[in-house]
């Protein structure tokens, strides 16, 4: 073989050969020796302000490299190693929050020995682009890329392939240098429809770049920018990107940068002509005189449902809401980490009570006390289209439990509650204090007068079934103690209330077993008795039933419950409540006959349907034959004289059936014949 031949095989070689797949590699944060390498800190790529972070204890110096054990955290090292599996997974959605709890930063770093991982991360997106791999979204959050145009020059140009690509997120992940080929990326896919590029930082090209490209697109509805950093607050250009987003449905800005002429420009955007229907603005600084101009911009707004107004530094409630309800078509308000005075909550009170189409209400952090819940909920009690209502993160306590309570009795239409982190707890004590070692008694708190009486009123049965089925109540996501809070939360969830009641009433036989009373299904059709002979052997977490309730449903008899907080009995329900129903009821005349009946029915429908039979039913008139020989009155009846003329002449008399010729039916010219009419 020649030298040119060998030379051109050698290059055909190295151009087909794949490189190979990197190995995972262990990093050490020196809480504990698990074999892994100590590595420079210098090495690692951070953000100014995650390296401030990082770099506040110990400064590097000498013997750099044993301080870094300290310097990064534990649960960042496990992220850099989940990092690595989801690279070489090849997957198209990575984020923080995936990868568990990290520490004091904002990304997650950036070492040289993971740039094989990324490279063969893009290796893998390729080759789904050759076998057809249809890929929809994509979603990366949290990370440091790889700097020296890896996005540009190899990330981008896979994802570009892509025709069928719809959802693209880049958050808190590009650097400056990035934006303008993000921009670059839009403009070549004609197919997006979904933007979020939240957290990063645009200079004045890299927002002009998105500008165009954001204008220009044709399908572009959803972009998310919360968190961005526009220039540094430049109000020209955030003007230029509003008029570009003006076609889309979804829109989410805000930044600390924001200045006043800022909050004027999307005042003015608002009040516009615009096809937004979603509104969010975060982490702003709004006044006074910022908050007038945004809510006469929502009286003039004709489009927008829903509005969100979060992290405004201290505005006060509710300076963009319309006490007077003109702002009738938003059906989703979010107003959460924010300041709601007593004031405040009297004119949002007056705007709930009027509004007609809000479902949506987000008051968290709000620092909401007892006075203003005491004027709010009222309010919520007269509206008929509330569904979701969230107040946690507030200094509510005890004293606002009656308002929840006559909430929850009387109002209908509400699905969901959310109180958590407040100060309406379920109880407290109960737990070994460290200081004196001793066990303090448990206190009943104001939740759990919220359970007793409104959700689960374990009474009677009759007051079972009159609490309230329909609110999801969240104090917690786990029972506290032994009030069952989750688990009441997860039956309101049904859909069908009377599987909702039935549940409860199982639950309470459950944990009360003095609660079950033979004479409470007396009057109960007998028909319907095989289904109470059901009802009465099921337990949540046993044989099946509890599926939606509890995580296992098949649980082992005579092991601990962690629902009751008892050990389970072996023998599951006691026979005792069989052979009473047995005993009091004609069993034997169900076999004999079967179900009569296809369908139950209450006593007041059985009342109510007799009534409207007997309205229809027309009382009909006795009609009496002549010759009647058993009417008491014929003797007594006398004709007048008119009657007694055509008699006399013979007018209008019958024949007699026999076939007697002309004989008439009376005797004698004067003779006193009873006639009937």
């Amino acid at each position: 073989m020649s030298s040119s031949s060998r030379e051109e095989s050698e290059t055909k070689d190295k151009k087909t050969k794949k490189p190979p797949k990197p190995e995972l590699r262990k990093w050490w944060s020196g809480w504990y020796d698990d074999g892994g390498e100590i590595v420079n800190p210098d090495q690692f790529c951070f953000s100014e302000s995650d390296r401030s972070n990082m770099f506040r204890v110990f400064p590097v110096g000498s013997g750099g490299d044993l301080y870094f054990v300290t310097q990064l955290a534990y649960a960042t090292c496990r992220a850099l190693e989940k990092l690595q599996e989801s690279l070489l997974d090849g997957c198209v959605a990575i984020r923080t929050k995936d990868m568990g709890h990290v520490v004091d930063i904002s990304r997650i770093p950036f070492h040289p020995d993971l740039l094989p991982f990324f490279q063969y991360w893009v290796r893998k997106i390729k080759r789904g682009i050759r076998r057809s791999v249809g890929m929809e979204e994509f979603r990366v959050e949290g990370i440091h890329f790889p700097q020296g145009g890896f996005l540009k020059e190899e990330l981008f140009p896979a994802l570009g392939k892509h025709e069928g690509l719809r959802e693209l997120e880049l958050s808190n992940c590009l650097s400056i240098e990035d934006c303008t080929a993000v921009a670059a990326l839009i403009a070549d896919d004609k197919h997006l429809h979904s933007l979020n590029l939240s957290e990063n930082i645009f200079d004045l090209d890299g927002i002009n770049a998105l500008t165009r490209s954001i204008k220009d697109h044709p399908l572009l509805y959803d972009v998310d920018l919360s968190g961005c950093n526009l220039a540094g607050g430049d109000a020209n250009a955030l003007s230029r990107l509003l008029f570009a987003c003006k076609d889309c449905d979804v829109l989410k800005l805000g930044h600390i940068s924001f200045t006043p002429e800022c909050i004027e420009t999307i005042a003015r955007f608002l009040g516009k002509k615009i096809c937004v229907t979603k509104f969010s603005l975060t982490d702003v600084k709004i006044s006074e005189e910022d908050g007038r101009l945004l809510t006469h911009s929502l009286r003039k707004n004709r489009s927008l449902e829903s509005f969100d107004l979060n992290y405004t530094h201290g505005i006060g409630l509710p300076a963009v809401v319309d006490e007077h309800g003109q702002t009738f078509r938003l059906t989703s308000l979010d107003l959460c980490f924010n300041r709601l005075p007593v004031e405040g909550a009297g004119a949002l009170a007056k705007f709930i009570s009027s509004n007609t189409t809000l479902k949506k209400l987000l008051l968290a952090g709000n620092g909401l006390r007892n006075a203003s819940a005491k004027i709010l909920l009222p309010a919520v009690v007269q509206n008929k289209t509330l569904q979701f209502l969230e107040l946690s993160s507030n200094p509510i306590n005890d004293e606002s439990a009656p308002a929840f309570i006559d909430l929850l009795r009387r109002n209908s239409t509400l699905t969901w509650l959310d109180i958590s982190n407040t100060g309406l707890k379920i109880q407290t004590g109960g737990r070994l204090s460290w200081r004196t070692w001793e066990i303090k008694p448990v206190v009943l708190r104001g939740g759990s007068s919220i359970i007793s009486q409104a959700l689960f009123d374990t009474t009677s049965l009759e007051t079972i079934a009159n609490s309230n089925h329909s609110c999801e109540v969240n104090f917690a996501d786990v029972n506290l103690g032994a009030s069952q809070c989750e688990t009441i939360r997860k039956i309101n969830s049904f859909e069908n209330k009377g599987q909702a009641i039935r549940y409860k009433v199982v639950l309470a036989w459950q944990l009360n077993k003095g609660l079950y009373n033979m004479r409470d299904f007396v009057g109960v059709p007998l028909e319907l008795m095989p289904r109470l002979m059901e009802m009465i052997q099921l337990e949540i977490g046993y044989n099946g039933f509890g599926e939606g309730v509890v995580s296992d449903t098949n649980k082992k008899r005579g092991a601990w419950d962690q629902l009751t907080k008892t050990r389970s009995s072996p023998a599951g329900v006691r026979l005792d409540r069989l052979y009473e129903i047995l005993r009091g009821w004609n069993t034997q005349l169900l076999f004999e006959r079967g179900s009569a009946v296809t369908e139950v029915k209450t006593e007041f429908e059985i009342k109510h349907e007799e009534k409207v039979r007997a309205e229809r039913q027309k009382k009909r008139r006795k009609r009496r034959r002549l010759n009647y020989s058993d009417d008491e009155y014929d003797e007594d009846y006398k004709p007048n004289s008119y009657l007694k003329q055509s008699i006399r002449r013979g007018d209008h008399l019958p024949c007699s059936k026999e076939g007697d010729d002309n004989k008439t039916m009376h005797e004698s010219e004067g003779a006193d014949v009873p006639v009937q009419e």
